[in-house]
């Protein structure tokens, strides 16, 4: 088979050719053949020097590796600490270790991998095992690969010394953690004397585990230990747990356990074990005052559980706390304290994302609360838990005379909420006003110490009247200005402005705040003297609003002159409409300004005249006495009073005077209105009114406005002539119309680039003077009308007395 290959194979110089002539000196041992073949392997070797088959075989060839097991060993580690994995160093190795241990002498990179590759393979040998013992360095710290070395070599080579260095090798890496408890319980078992063993018991313990302690650790740790709280609670725990089968260890530790419960709870420690301690001693009836104070947080302290690998970190929220609890989250366990039912928790990761409703979580117990909460509570009736629990179980808030000892906490506590608190505040302030007795010195301090801005609308009404009752008034006053007059019922700011008004009344001028408050009260409808004479000095305000205000000063007997000038002036200038004059009548009674009243008569007049709104026989009285007495009155007034004349049925002497003054004055003026042909006939025919019909149209004064008339029957021929303003929007056109004569009409209005027909009608003359006019006008009346009926011999005595008279005119008036 050799022949055929060293035929067929013609790569002399590959590894492969090497191993050929590694197999010939197998077959011939004659040591000149054998070092030919070396060196012809060592020159292939040297063109392929990463070939492990080929320094494989030199290990078996090189002299220098055959007769020295240490330079042997010294290659296989270079060349595996340098990658290569080929079994056959791994194996080569592990047998000369295996034939010569001194060979190892330390627990190398190279060692670990060569001994894991041997434990892996089940051939560790006995002898090997007690050389990793030997060489073991306990003080270089811990290891995992060594760990697990030493774990394998105790397998194979079980002995007590062994086994103490195991757990002094971790004792002194100071590892406690549970995976590591069962070394140190073999080593009490074996009753090892190793320093700090004891403590690595309890130390590696499972924390929820529920065992008997081994005697020799019970009585070890009987009176002191420097272990955590934490570990020397796994302890009594476990002693508890034991109390039944072994009564005199727990009776040895009782005092000590109790000692140790004290000291813990003045700490505030809580885990599930001492939760366990607590419990024994309050059933031992341990509760005193001092422990009382202690255990005010830790019985509230709960567990939580969360089923989420991703959280570190729980942030409840209870509503009676001003801050959150902020809980780190260790192995999926928190610890907390919940003093009532009314809270929220969210969960964090670790990335800072928050979960409220999409984790999953489990909350317990640690303590049976309602056991000893009671009891605690009437010990300690000032600590805040304890109070936060006993109102979370009531099923109101009302107080009894027991209360009034934990008034001051809640009220003064800077762990509350502040708007909670302020909700207890209110509800104590109710209980002390039906208390006769009750002292009231915490409660003018909380008024004044209070945080008025957080408390919710209805809490801070009730405060700031408290404020007011309590006789805090700069205080309450200024929380006014800052939270609004709203948040004070008026009855209550009636009281304040009353004081405040009392300040200020020598002001000459307004407090715009203090005005703004005394106003509220009033609307409201509570006012008294101070408040309404304030008003009437100084407020501004919506007509409606001022005028509700003289109202309720004129039934108190106040001066309201100023307040009367202000509604006046303020509705003449807003142009608002005036349902009554009563007020007008009042401050013209009592000497108001001649520009105001003129003001006013003028508005009330023009709106009569103009837009025929009724006008009160008083402002027209004060018109008509104005003019009488020769003062200053305008158009307005004027036309108001003639057309007003003009209705009177009876015209006196008096009025028949005035009517032909003012009538003399406006027709000079070319000022004509329709109205004027009902005053008395003979001003009609004084001015000669009789044959003239008025067209009259109203409009916006800026209006351009467009008469078109057509005095044909049939409408055709229009004659187009802008309307004059005559007044105020008061556009007329005067015709002069026999009987029975027609005039069509449309009236075109212009305003702003845009024109709309407004009115379109007809106008005729049908009046019908007395008999005794013997006008010429009236006689050619006279002749239409006897024409219209037929009555010839009418028309010709109306004919002829016409010609008489128009002979008669030319005889007597001759032109010039």
């Amino acid at each position: 088979m050799l022949d055929s290959f060293k035929r067929t194979w013609k790569d002399e110089k590959s590894p492969v050719f090497g191993y050929y002539l590694y197999l010939l000196t197998l077959m011939e041992r004659e040591p000149s053949y054998v070092d030919r073949m070396t060196n012809e392997i060592e020159l292939i070797f040297r063109d392929y020097p990463e070939s492990s088959l080929l320094f494989w075989i030199l290990l078996f060839l090189k002299e220098d590796y055959y007769n020295n097991s240490f330079h042997k060993l010294k290659a296989i580690e270079n060349w595996v600490m340098n990658g290569c994995t080929s079994p056959y160093l791994y194996l080569e190795a592990y047998y000369l270790m295996l034939q010569e241990p001194y060979l190892l002498t330390k627990l190398g990179k190279f060692e670990i991998r060569i001994l894991r590759w041997a434990i892996r393979n089940q051939v560790l040998s006995k002898e090997l095992a007690t050389q990793i013992f030997d060489i073991i360095e306990l003080n270089k710290g811990f290891h995992k690969a060594e760990y697990q070395l030493l774990c394998a070599a105790y397998e194979v080579e079980k002995k007590p010394e062994y086994l103490g260095l195991i757990c002094s090798y971790l004792i002194r890496a100071q590892r406690f953690d549970v995976r590591y408890h069962t070394w140190f319980e073999m080593g009490i078992e074996e009753k090892l004397r190793i320093t700090g063993l004891y403590e690595a018991y309890l130390l590696s313990l499972d924390d929820r585990a529920i065992r008997a302690v081994p005697k020799i650790i019970q009585m070890y740790f009987q009176y002191d230990s420097n272990l955590s709280y934490r570990k020397m609670a796994i302890l009594y725990n476990n002693i508890i747990a034991s109390k039944k089968t072994d009564p005199e260890m727990y009776g040895k530790y009782q005092k000590t356990m109790g000692r140790f419960a004290m000291e813990q709870a003045e700490l505030g420690h809580m885990d599930d074990n001492l939760a366990v301690l607590y419990e024994e001693m309050l059933d031992l009836g341990l509760i005193d005052e001092e422990l009382s104070h202690c255990m005010s947080r830790i019985l509230f302290t709960h567990k939580l559980n969360v089923f989420d690998a991703r959280i570190v970190r729980v942030i409840i929220y209870q509503k009676q706390l001003k801050e959150p609890q902020i809980v780190p989250v260790t192995d999926q366990t928190a610890y907390f304290q919940l003093y009532t039912n009314d809270y929220v928790m969210l969960f964090e990761d670790e990335k800072g994302h928050r979960y409220i409703s999409s984790i999953a979580y489990r909350i317990e117990n640690l303590i049976n609360l309602d056991k000893y909460l009671e009891r605690c509570r009437k010990l300690a009736v000032n600590e805040l838990p304890y109070i936060l629990a006993y109102l979370d179980k009531k099923k109101s808030l009302s107080f009894t005379k027991e209360d009034e000892e934990f008034f001051p906490v809640l009220l003064f506590s800077n762990d509350l909420d502040k708007s909670y608190q302020a909700g207890i505040a209110q509800a104590i302030m109710n209980y002390a006003e039906n208390v006769k007795d009750y002292p009231k010195n915490d409660l003018h301090r909380y008024l004044q110490e209070a945080d008025y801005e957080t408390m919710s609308q209805p809490v801070r009404q009730y405060m700031m009247e408290s404020l007011v009752v309590y006789q805090y008034f700069d205080l309450a006053y200024d929380l006014v200005q800052t939270f609004g007059m709203d948040q004070m019922t008026p009855a209550t700011g009636l009281t304040l402005v009353s004081v405040m008004l009392e300040r200020h009344k020598e002001d000459n001028d307004a407090d715009e705040p203090l005005l703004r408050f005394v106003a509220y009260v009033f609307l409201n409808k509570k006012y008294n003297d101070a408040v309404l004479t304030y008003l009437c000095r100084f407020y501004h305000g919506p007509t409606e609003q001022m005028q509700r205000l003289w109202r309720a000063a004129q039934e108190f007997g106040i001066q309201t002159f100023e307040l009367e000038e202000r509604i006046l002036v303020q509705m003449m200038y807003a142009g608002e409409e005036f349902s009554e004059d009563e007020l007008f009548l009042h401050y013209y009674k009592t000497g108001g300004r001649e520009l105001v009243v003129l003001a006013y008569i003028t508005l009330r007049a023009r709106a009569y005249f103009v837009k025929d709104e009724k006008i009160t026989g008083n402002i027209m009285g004060i018109i008509r006495e104005r003019y009488q007495h020769h003062m200053d009155l305008n158009d307005a007034c004027k036309l108001a009073l003639l057309k007003a004349l003009s209705t009177e049925l009876k015209v006196n002497d008096n009025i028949y005077k005035m009517e032909d003054a003012l009538l003399s004055e406006y027709t000079s003026r070319g000022m004509n209105f329709a109205f004027f042909k009902k005053l008395d006939k003979h001003l009609v025919y004084k001015y000669h009114l009789y044959d003239k019909v008025f067209l009259e149209h109203c409009a916006d004064p800026r209006t351009h406005v467009v008469l078109n008339y057509s005095r044909d029957e049939d409408g055709e021929n229009f004659i187009r002539e802008d309307m004059v303003n005559v007044y105020a929007g008061i556009f007329v056109k005067t015709f002069v119309l026999f009987f029975g004569d027609v005039v069509q009409y449309y009236i075109a209005e212009e305003l702003d680039g845009q024109v709309a027909v407004t009115e379109s009608n007809r106008i005729s003359n049908n009046d019908v003077l007395a008999k005794n006019d013997t006008s010429r006008f009236h006689l050619i009346n006279q002749m239409l009308i006897s024409a219209t009926l037929q009555d010839y011999n009418s028309e010709f005595v109306s004919m002829k007395q016409y010609a008489e008279y128009e002979e008669t005119t030319k005889n007597l008036f001759k032109l010039l």
